[in-house]
């Protein structure tokens, strides 16, 4: 098995250990700054919209980036 795939795969466990850690008041304040943004970044867009594009992000496919990876180009 190349290294690479051993950083993602290690990666991606902490990343996901990182997450059951967070406390329902963390993801409704990330959920909170995360509106914020979508509206702060698109002012004329409306309340519905905004809302399709939050729950759009849920579907987001979630990758961990090995960064000493590709900063190394070993990716």
């Amino acid at each position: 098995m190349r290294i690479t795939g051993v950083t993602e795969k290690l990666n991606a466990f902490f990343f996901r250990v990182q997450i059951r850690r967070l406390t329902r008041l963390d993801m409704e304040m990330a959920d909170r700054w995360t509106l914020a943004r979508i509206r702060e970044g698109h002012p004329e867009w409306s309340e519905e919209r905004v809302m399709l594009h939050f729950e759009a992000l849920g579907h987001m496919r979630v990758r961990a980036v090995d960064e000493w990876s590709r900063r190394f180009g070993l990716d």
